[in-house]
């Protein structure tokens, strides 16, 4: 099955300092990739919404029980904030 998640592949190697870039490389990848998880972040959101919109209580209440129950969810959750959005500032 395909990874459908936040990030790709290609972004956990990245992020997780798999990656053989270097200097302005790398920090080049990190912006484009950084641009594209918050695209992603707001196609994840107009998803909920239609799901919500289509009666679908079940997989909300899975997606927020998931990602919302208080767990490492929050701390991994706030570093990848940091590490995506933490150079934007």
């Amino acid at each position: 099955m395909q990874n459908r998640g936040l990030l790709t592949e290609d972004d956990r190697e990245l992020f997780s300092g798999e990656k053989d870039l270097d200097g302005e490389a790398l920090e080049k990848a990190k912006r484009e990739r950084r641009y594209n998880i918050r695209q992603r972040i707001e196609h994840i959101a107009q998803d909920l919404e239609i799901l919500d919109g289509a009666g679908e209580e079940n997989l909300l209440a899975k997606f927020h029980n998931e990602t919302d129950a208080p767990s490492d969810v929050e701390a991994r959750l706030e570093r990848l904030e940091e590490e995506v959005l933490g150079d934007e500032e």
